[in-house]
């Protein structure tokens, strides 16, 4: 999904809040870092905290970052 994404003709920003997930999502993620660099990040969270707060924790992000989305 994230090549697909990726492959897009905009230029989107693919942000992973991974909250220590038992599944490998942040080993996969740091693997296509490298080929994303400035496109792909991963932000990774101690525990289970919930949807809710990864969605805040990503609003946040982007705010602090300054990306933001036109249409």
């Amino acid at each position: 999904m994230i090549d697909a994404v990726i492959g897009l003709q905009l230029n989107f920003h693919i942000l992973i809040i991974d909250d220590n997930s038992p599944d490998g999502t942040a080993d996969i993620i740091k693997s296509l870092l490298p080929k994303y660099p400035d496109r792909l990040f991963l932000e990774q969270r101690t525990g289970k905290l919930g949807l809710g707060t990864a969605y805040i924790y990503g609003f946040k992000w982007a705010i602090e970052k300054r990306i933001s989305f036109y249409f």
